[in-house]
């Protein structure tokens, strides 16, 4: 090496690719030749380290980093991918180190200083997440991860809320919420926030990270089709969806994710023999895949055939007792079979597991209602029309409805006027006649 220019200390790490899917020995053994051909080349050093983290070798992913940024010191990318590589690998502490230094270099990057704010607070080192959380809402005022994150770490509750107006679809701001509101004996709007979590919960808001994409990019084997399957599906775009479920099985044919992906793929595409084949091979490769039964269990449920539905729904509860919409789905076979009792014992479970769960509030509340005791169905109707989503509107005309039926006219027209005005909202307007044509009647 030339005199004055910077030496490594760290050792290039060395491993054995045997193990490896022959995709990813591959991208492996060439990002390690480059590495080793040219042991001073802080791109070709760095490269490999990128490769490795890809495929989830941290600790040879942080040696490479290590060496890529003794070799080359003033560039941003090696102490920033060995911080997001140590988080990965639960090592907190360094972590916050090289998220320090790689803010060093450039001290406006938004990512490394919610990183450092991350690993700060993960060290329970509050006070210093706080203030690295709010020097990126200096930057950006609605940055929802900030916004939550300082709600955390200041202990402001506040700020969750801020976050879910910046992202609706945000499910830890809006679970963190909901228990705030809970403890605090906001009952009902805890509930309305339980409600959007089951839909939400591994929604977060999108943060723009080109150095981990390009590290993501260099996945040689099935996890990176699966994710992005995954994008693919969430865009509707299923049938591209189900190649690359397929490309991934191609990589790796005992993936059972991927064929339990492909049992809700091939139903929505109404190909069921291949959804039931997806099944067979799932359970053969995991037996014990609760996601495979449920899977199974709505396909059998669109095809019309009950009994199978039933046994797949009842071995879901075997493997996952607290799966509450098993449970309701379980207890939606069962009240069509025309056995309510075991069907509402089965709503009430649902309602346990979840009590937001305002569609096993309903049909607790319709066999109720059909049984004549109003009292329990309108409580349970109630809280079924608590929310504001699609459904509400026919929760309300329910519970005006069971109001009705009751004797209270009263409290019937005001659930069904408040019925016909969500139905509208809704853009439901065949619901929206009927609606009407039961308060001209009350009238």
């Amino acid at each position: 090496m030339a005199c004055g220019l910077p030496r490594a200390t760290t050792p290039l790490p060395t491993l054995d690719t045997q193990p490896f899917l022959p995709s990813i020995r591959r991208a492996i053994s060439v990002a390690q030749s480059d590495a080793q051909a040219k042991p001073n080349d802080p791109t070709a050093v760095g490269r490999f380290g990128m490769v490795l983290h890809a495929h989830e070798q941290l600790a040879g992913a942080q040696a490479c980093y290590q060496r890529a940024f003794e070799l080359e010191p003033k560039r941003f990318d090696w102490p920033y991918l060995l911080a997001q590589a140590a988080a990965a690998a639960g090592d907190a502490p360094r972590a916050a180190d090289m998220f320090e230094a790689a803010l060093k270099i450039q001290p406006q990057q938004l990512t490394a200083r919610l990183g450092l704010a991350d690993a700060e607070m993960t060290q329970g080192h509050n006070e210093a997440a706080a203030r690295a959380y709010q020097q990126v809402l200096a930057q950006e005022p609605n940055q929802p991860q900030a916004l939550f994150g300082y709600g955390r770490s200041a202990n402001q509750p506040a700020y969750y809320e801020k976050a879910l107006a910046a992202y609706p679809a945000y499910g830890a701001a809006a679970f963190a919420l909901a228990q705030h509101l809970q403890r605090t004996g906001q009952a009902e709007r805890a509930q309305f926030y339980m409600a959007q979590y089951p839909k939400i919960k591994t929604s977060a808001p999108p943060l723009p990270d080109p150095l981990m994409e390009t590290v993501r990019e260099m996945n040689a084997g099935p996890s990176r089709f699966l994710r992005q399957a995954q994008s693919a599906e969430a865009q509707g775009q299923l049938a591209a969806a189900v190649e690359l479920q397929l490309q991934a099985l191609q990589l790796d044919p005992k993936i059972a994710q991927a064929h339990v992906n492909l049992i809700t793929l091939y139903a929505r595409l109404n190909q069921p023999d291949k959804a039931a084949q997806a099944y067979r091979s799932a359970i053969q490769l995991a037996p014990n895949s609760a996601d495979a039964y449920y899977n199974y269990g709505v396909l059998c449920g669109m095809n019309r055939q009950p009994a199978e539905a039933r046994q797949a729904f009842e071995r879901v509860i075997q493997i996952d007792p607290g799966n509450a919409d098993a449970h309701h789905n379980l207890g939606a076979l069962l009240q069509e079979g025309g056995k309510l009792a075991e069907a509402a014992r089965e709503f009430q479970r649902a309602i346990e597991i979840n009590p937001a769960a305002a569609n096993s509030y309903f049909q607790l509340g319709r066999i109720e209602a059909n049984q004549k005791r109003y009292s329990e169905a309108i409580a349970h109707l109630e809280k079924a029309a608590r929310g504001d989503e699609e459904a509400t509107p026919t929760y309300l005309y329910a519970l005006g409805a069971t109001q009705a039926r009751a004797g209270d006219a009263t409290r019937a027209r005001a659930s069904l006027l408040a019925a016909r005005e969500r139905a509208a909202k809704w853009g439901q307007a065949q619901l929206a006649n009927a609606i009407e044509q039961d308060l001209a009647r009350l009238r």
